[in-house]
């Protein structure tokens, strides 16, 4: 199963949805997570001691079909283009909102609303978390 997680702001718990995620999936099969955000975040916590998932950047040659969950944390604010390349695949994509957990501030702003346009038109599953703050 492969997961993306994506926001159209930073700050909103991307990467902390993601290590959990990826945490809870490895207790029901080998998980990789692929840090895509340049903050590497992610590199940086698996870096700081033993985590029970493999962690690689986007660049690392490691193939993904040797896992059975892949979790993929994204840049933010991903452009309307990546946002459909994202949709197509991956088989969930977590939009994680903003801290009020409303879609209202996301539809409005006409890039968020190109791109959620685009996630749309794929016809995947979609699970919009609000803020964990």
């Amino acid at each position: 199963m492969i997961i993306a997680i994506a926001s159209f702001k930073g700050g909103v718990g991307k990467t902390t949805t993601a290590m959990h995620l990826a945490g809870f999936l490895q207790t029901h099969g080998r998980t990789l997570l692929i840090d895509t955000d340049p903050n590497q975040s992610a590199i940086a916590w698996a870096n700081r001691g033993q985590l029970p998932f493999d962690v690689i950047d986007e660049w690392h040659d490691t193939p993904a079909h040797d896992y059975r969950h892949v979790v993929i944390d994204t840049q933010a604010r991903p452009t309307p283009k990546d946002f459909a390349i994202l949709a197509d695949s991956c088989e969930f994509l977590i939009l994680q909102a903003a801290s009020d957990g409303s879609l209202t501030g996301l539809v409005h702003n006409s890039r968020a609303r190109k791109a959620w346009d685009a996630y749309r038109q794929v016809g995947q599953e979609l699970l919009v978390l609000g803020g964990l703050a």
